[in-house]
């Protein structure tokens, strides 16, 4: 009884102290910061103007976007997104933390790619793009980690969505399967092009 007396004692003297460690957590459940997209374009080309973005859906549904990955902004402010030409390895940064949004790898479900066409002309028709491959790397701590891959062409027209099947995210970090599926569209189709 005296010992447990003691214990406790101790506890009590111990715990304002104890309040104040902070915990961290471990690599795997840190968020993640940056997710760095690797593309390589096939035999139709990104034009300039058309915008390519990417999101996120995490297993409670909530869809989380990017802005056009591949735009800036000229001196004026105006909007003005890079082209990339057939046969391109172009290598896309999303920045989720300037971005102000925090999602832990196990959180993510899936993982996709939305593009919107451009034109540079007024008579220009709409743009193609013909994604040849894929490959998804998310930074989270002082780690960068495989997300997903995907080698299967996807050919992108208009306005369409491209995602991932799920994926699952181990402990470690490191996905585990999961398939890939082909370009969903956002639009209906108009025209066979």
């Amino acid at each position: 009884m005296r010992r447990l007396l003691l214990v406790t004692a101790v506890l009590l003297a111990a715990l304002p102290v104890l309040s104040q460690v902070s915990v961290t957590a471990p690599r795997s459940e840190r968020a993640v910061s940056r997710i760095r997209i690797k593309t390589v374009t096939g035999d139709d080309d990104l034009r300039r103007n058309s915008v390519v973005s990417a999101f996120l859906i995490t297993k409670d549904g909530k869809r989380i976007e990017s802005k056009g990955l591949n735009c800036r902004r000229d001196p004026a402010g105006n909007p003005v997104c890079e082209g990339f030409p057939n046969g391109m390895r172009k290598t896309l940064e999303w920045d989720l933390k300037a971005q102000n949004v925090s999602v832990l790898p196990g959180e993510i479900h899936r993982f996709g790619l939305h593009f919107k066409t451009g034109r540079t002309g007024p008579f220009d028709s709409a743009d193609n793009w013909n994604l040849r491959s894929l490959e998804v790397e998310y930074v989270a701590g002082d780690k960068t980690l495989p997300l997903m891959k995907n080698t299967t062409a996807v050919r992108f027209k208009t306005d369409e969505e491209w995602e991932s099947d799920e994926i699952s995210i181990s402990a470690a970090g490191t996905p585990l399967g999961g398939k890939l599926r082909t370009a969903i569209p956002t639009t209906p189709p108009t025209s066979k092009e």
